[in-house]
């Protein structure tokens, strides 16, 4: 046993020498350029990739030498791993770009912790959209845009999509996840954050990287435009001359949270520089997954780049599978809470619970929207309360009140707060139109109107009517850009709705219904005025030559067009002019009563059921309100729609009792009978 073991001895120290050989081989090569990775990237690239290879560098070994792949799928040929930095204490240091990074945003930051993921069956159709994407080496774009509105879980499919790259595929670059809440942010170290991830994770780049910076560390203090270009457009380029990068084999970079990324002209900065790189871009082979909400100047951005220069652009509806992933993550939670409150329930007790018609009635307050179902899981769930029973049923009534002050402490207020964080991102000077047309559209839901007929509607300057909103894209749908809609303009979902109807949530925020009915009834009385058509708008022919030529404030492309949305704002008028002015506020009854004054019954035809009839009990009904006001009130003036000043004149109203006509009579009934029919039917 001795005799054998000295000439194991004698190989061990003979492998030493060898090592330390080569180590000290090591050290000298650092000091000498790399002239055949030099002459062959000058035979190949652009002059401006010189700067970068200029650089001392290792010289390669002489002899074969192995390729293997990394943990990440690269080939480990890269001029450093042949040097001999298998030791990822050889690589060089990245000391300088760690100083100027934006720290709590990376995939496992500590600051994010427990990071929102998407829930076990969700989001298939997206996340495979992605994989598929990400493995297709024939690839035609290499830019997705991911938007959303507020709460709809972006940062969940983000951190989803990152962590599948990073543990299934290999394939992850950068993550770099931006909120408000990780504190003040900072534009200049957004580049030099994602040259640091990727820097961690792939060490070609690394040692490019680091050999730039120490002979150019002012790139950090430069614009964000020089350092994309600087930190990622060059070095990339030269990599995938030498191979170290292509499109079988990319890396994937996800960007969350650009629209809290400082100020909108760092974003645009931001997907400017990146577009233009994607779209000059020969293969496709560094991949961007930039999420985020779409608000306008976003929207602006991402325009400039369709999906022929290698962008493309995915929504997260909260409509369809949206509904079913949000039904699958209550129904799922929903049991797990059962199961922790064991104790709270009759085990003997063949009661389900939560019953279809609670998981049902939950699903459709949610509707599709992830953050409002995990605050209901949250509420229910809460481990001081110890009662999951009784907080749903608290949780369901005040949804159905629509008010959650008496549910003790608001369970919505993590979506609250998105909310007045948006709203209070609208200037002071365009923030009562904002919530003028906010406040139509959530007292008004089922609305039929696109975004230029609700501008008319409301006799709004369309350039005030588009600047009110560039702030609210996220909780509106604007269909973009805007002159050419087809669809009709709505909240993108019913919460935020009645988060404006809830004064307890939406505090200065809160439009009085009255006053909103009043406005609505105050335009619907000024559109039917104008076109008087025959049977309140269920013709367009007139039976009488209009008062005045209807001047719309934004004009349609063509006058076929222009009436066809004439008709539409008419029919909508004429259709909810008397419910508007039975809602309407108490103090607006005398500027009602003036515009009811003044319609025009079609003479050669009878009353249309049961729209005409509405009006005249209506008419009657604000006779009998105006009996409980002064003599004197203020006079709207005649209803025009030039921009010439009112008479301010006051008008007086002398009270006069008038027998009920046959008319009247007629018209009662037949409200009546409407009435009966609406009851039966619902």
């Amino acid at each position: 046993m001795h005799e054998e073991s000295i000439p194991r001895r004698k190989a061990a120290a003979s492998r030493k020498n060898d090592v330390d050989g080569r180590s000290s081989g090591l050290q000298v090569s650092l000091s000498q350029p790399n002239h055949n990775v030099l002459a062959r990237a000058r035979a190949t690239e652009d002059p401006k990739e010189h700067e970068l290879l200029d650089q001392p560098g290792p010289s390669p070994p002489q002899g074969p030498v192995r390729s293997d792949r990394n943990a990440q799928g690269i080939v480990d040929d890269h001029p450093l791993m042949i040097a001999g930095y298998r030791n990822p204490n050889d690589i060089p240091d990245i000391e300088l770009l760690l100083k100027n990074i934006i720290l709590g945003v990376d995939l496992d930051a500590g600051l994010r912790y427990p990071p929102p993921r998407c829930h076990k069956g969700t989001r298939q159709t997206l996340l495979g959209k992605v994989s598929s994407w990400i493995a297709n080496a024939d690839r035609d774009w290499s830019l997705l845009w991911i938007y959303g509105s507020a709460g709809v879980g972006k940062s969940a499919l983000a951190q989803t999509i990152a962590e599948h790259c990073r543990d299934q595929l290999g394939r992850l670059g950068a993550a770099l996840f931006i909120s408000k809440k990780s504190g003040h942010f900072r534009p200049d170290r957004f580049f030099p954050t994602v040259a640091y991830q990727i820097a961690t994770s792939f060490p070609p780049y690394r040692y490019l990287i680091s050999q730039l910076l120490k002979d150019h560390p002012t790139i950090l203090e430069q614009d964000s435009a020089t350092q994309f270009r600087k930190l990622i457009s060059e070095p990339f380029a030269l990599l995938k001359t030498q191979g170290k990068l292509a499109p079988s084999m990319p890396l994937l970079i996800v960007l969350d949270g650009l629209d809290e990324c400082g100020v909108q002209e760092a974003q645009f900065e931001f997907v400017e520089a990146i577009g233009e790189y994607v779209r000059l871009a020969k293969d496709h082979s560094l991949l961007w997954v930039i999420c985020s909400r779409p608000e306008s100047h976003l929207k602006t951005a991402f325009l400039k780049f369709a999906t022929g220069s290698g962008c493309k652009k995915e929504q997260i509806s909260v409509r369809g599978e949206g509904e079913n992933d949000v039904f699958l993550y209550l129904q799922d939670s929903l049991s797990n809470i059962r199961d922790k409150y064991l104790y709270v329930f009759d085990p003997d007790s063949t009661i389900l619970w939560p019953s279809n018609i609670e998981l049902r009635t939950l699903s459709k307050a949610a509707s599709g929207l992830f953050s409002f179902a995990s605050s209901a899981i949250r509420s229910v769930g809460d481990s001081g309360v110890g009662d999951p029973q009784g907080q749903l049923t608290t949780f369901l009534e005040s949804y159905e009140s629509n008010h959650f002050a008496k549910a003790g402490e608001n369970p919505l207020l993590p979506l609250d707060r998105d909310y007045i964080d948006i709203l209070s991102s609208v200037p002071h000077d365009t923030l009562p139109i904002t919530l003028r047309i906010l406040a139509f559209c959530a007292y008004n839901p089922r609305h039929p109107l696109l975004p230029r007929e609700l501008c008319n509607f409301l006799c709004l300057d369309p350039a005030v009517f588009l600047e009110s909103l560039c702030e609210v894209h996220s909780v509106v749908d604007i269909p973009f850009p805007v002159p050419d809609q087809i669809d009709r303009f709505n909240l993108y979902h019913s919460s935020f709705g009645q988060f404006l109807r809830d004064p307890s949530r939406s505090g200065s925020f809160y439009s009085p219904e009255a006053k909103v009915f009043s406005d609505v009834a105050l335009q619907s009385l000024r559109w039917l005025n104008l076109t008087t058509p025959c049977s309140r708008g269920l013709t367009a022919v007139p039976c009488f030559p209009v008062r005045t030529t209807i001047q719309l404030q934004w004009d349609p492309p063509d006058k076929s067009s222009a009436q066809r949305e004439i008709n539409a704002i008419g029919r909508y008028a004429s259709a909810v002019c008397w419910k508007a002015c039975l809602l309407a506020a108490e103090e607006d009854v005398p500027l009602i009563y003036q515009g009811l004054s003044q319609l025009h019954f079609c003479p050669s035809k009878p009353l249309a059921y049961p729209r005409d009839h509405l009006m005249v009990v209506t008419q009657r009904i604000y006779e009998w309100r105006l009996a409980s006001h002064v003599d004197k009130t203020p006079e709207i003036g005649d209803i025009e729609t030039t921009d010439e000043a009112q008479d301010d004149k006051p008008h007086e109203y002398k009270w006069e009792e008038k027998p009920l006509t046959e008319r009247d009579a007629v018209a009662l009934l037949a409200v009546f009978v409407f009435a009966i029919a609406q009851y039966i039917a619902f």
